[in-house]
């Protein structure tokens, strides 16, 4: 029939582990609206961004939260949403083969199996990239826009864009593994 469920390699069950583990680090940074907020040293406007939402804090209290299509913000958020979408696809497709590949025996030989689960994961990681950079570079612009006339830097990155960072270097690990795996079955 095929191998026994507790055979393969130890790679690529790490792999799935850290290909999951991306997943969900992906979801949470891709939901939440905290990639960059407004620096309390240069403005009192309490505001936070993400892919899709931005918020606020009236001076009453509370938060008021909104999404994008209300506003005019600039292309970079059009490409790194785009990019986001992209890389949603793609890793949700490397996370079906790479635990087919890694937990269902007839499959764990396969090896242009392995070879879509390498390239997915390398799709993914580029698509990830390119959505943290787009942000990293470029979300700066929504703050000034808030404030044309001041030459301070209003924003500063918070902690849903490094969780997005830490996706993309999980994703990465990833990919590490696999290739490793695929090495190392070659040799053997």
């Amino acid at each position: 029939m095929g191998a026994k469920l507790g055979e393969g390699s130890l790679w690529i069950k790490l792999a799935a582990l850290c290909i999951g583990l991306t997943f969900l680090l992906f979801l949470v940074a891709m939901g939440a609206p905290n990639w960059a907020k407004s620096d309390p040293r240069f403005t009192d406007r309490e505001e936070t961004i993400g892919l899709w939402r931005y918020c606020t804090r009236p001076v009453g209290g509370g938060q008021v939260c909104d999404q994008f299509v209300d506003i005019i913000t600039g292309d970079w958020l059009r490409a790194a949403q785009s990019f986001c979408i992209l890389a949603l696809f793609t890793l949700m497709g490397a996370v079906a083969v790479i635990c087919i590949y890694a937990f269902v025996p007839d499959f764990s030989d396969d090896t242009r199996l392995l070879m879509i689960a390498i390239t997915l994961t390398g799709v993914s990681a580029l698509f990830q990239l390119i959505e943290v950079a787009t942000m990293g570079v470029k979300y700066q612009e929504y703050f000034k826009n808030k404030d044309p006339g001041s030459w301070e830097e209003y924003g500063k990155l918070d902690w849903a864009f490094f969780v997005g960072l830490t996706a993309l270097l999980m994703n990465v690990v990833t990919l590490v593994l696999l290739v490793f795996d695929m090495i190392i079955g070659e040799r053997e």
